[in-house]
């Protein structure tokens, strides 16, 4: 059995080292982009209930102007069903306003909302990017290590077998 020499010895310490210490950067990387994408979903929840509380607001702005205006219909003896159709189709004008006002609050709220998520999943992408490039690196290093300590083993002298020959 071949013994370790001081140096050879140090060589593989120093190589073991090297290999645990090319992992941290990729570890480093990995929880920086874990804490993005956890910043981006926190914000993806945000964007999602703004557009929810938009929205709300929104459809109470409809329903308070709705009441103020048969509110001071009513006050001023003014009957809106009795009027003809002009009252009723500038009631329903403001409906569809309202309601393509909270479609639009809607839809870029899901558009924020998706933007942010697609964010968070790249982050992720990234960090486990980085870890398998800290394990690759590591792996790599600890390749060599073991390559430079078998260059410096010294060769079994092995016995030649002889050579055969066809006849």
């Amino acid at each position: 059995m071949a013994s370790v020499t001081l140096v050879q010895g140090a060589m593989l310490a120093f190589s073991a080292v090297a290999a645990g210490a090319a992992i941290q950067p990729g570890r480093a990387a990995s929880q920086a982009a874990d804490f993005e994408a956890k910043s981006a979903e926190q914000q993806a929840e945000q964007a999602r209930i703004k557009a929810l509380d938009d929205e709300l607001q929104r459809r109470r702005m409809l329903a308070d102007s709705l009441a103020a205006g048969s509110a001071m219909g009513a006050q001023s003896g003014f009957d809106p069903f009795g009027m003809g159709s002009s009252f009723l189709a500038l009631r329903e004008e403001v409906q569809r306003e309202a309601d393509r006002d909270t479609q639009m609050i809607r839809l870029l709220g899901a558009n924020q909302v998706g933007a942010l998520n697609a964010q968070a999943k790249q982050s992720r992408i990234a960090g486990s990017a980085a870890m398998t490039s800290g394990y690759l690196k590591a792996t790599g290093v600890a390749l060599e290590g073991a390559s430079n300590y078998m260059s410096t083993t010294t060769p079994k002298t092995t016995t030649a077998s002889p050579k055969m020959t066809l006849v």
